[in-house]
């Protein structure tokens, strides 16, 4: 699989959804996913961009940890590393909610989030 489009209807990337698809290539994001989950894409070597929409929160730092190509994560990004890129959202996301929660709040939804993303990887 080298090309992933999330499909509108999808709100979440789920923790670890892609961690180690090393062929994925190109991700492309909608404007209405509003969170990507922690390492959602850990390992995924050949990944070199992706456009994060504004309304999208990051779970942690290690969103893109291993992802050796990585160059380029959003067209707003003013600089720094991928890794700094994450922290900072990461950062904004938690002061905004008043802390970090943790667990696996996204029950249904999440799950229905990952079954459109995998069908949609399929066709």
């Amino acid at each position: 699989m080298k090309t992933i489009t999330v499909p509108q209807s999808c709100s979440k990337i789920g923790q670890w959804q892609f961690a180690g698809c090393h062929t994925l290539a190109t991700v492309n994001l909608p404007d209405t996913l509003l969170s990507i989950g922690a390492s959602a894409f850990h390992n995924c070597n050949q990944l070199a961009a992706i456009l994060i929409p504004d309304s999208c929160a990051v779970e942690g730092d290690a969103v893109f940890a291993g992802c050796s190509v990585l160059k380029r994560l959003a067209e707003r990004d003013e600089a720094g590393s991928v890794e700094e890129y994450c922290r900072r959202l990461w950062r904004d996301n938690k002061t905004e909610e008043g802390g970090d929660e943790g667990g696996d709040e996204g029950g249904d939804s999440e799950r229905q989030d990952r079954e459109s993303i995998n069908n949609s990887a399929e066709e």
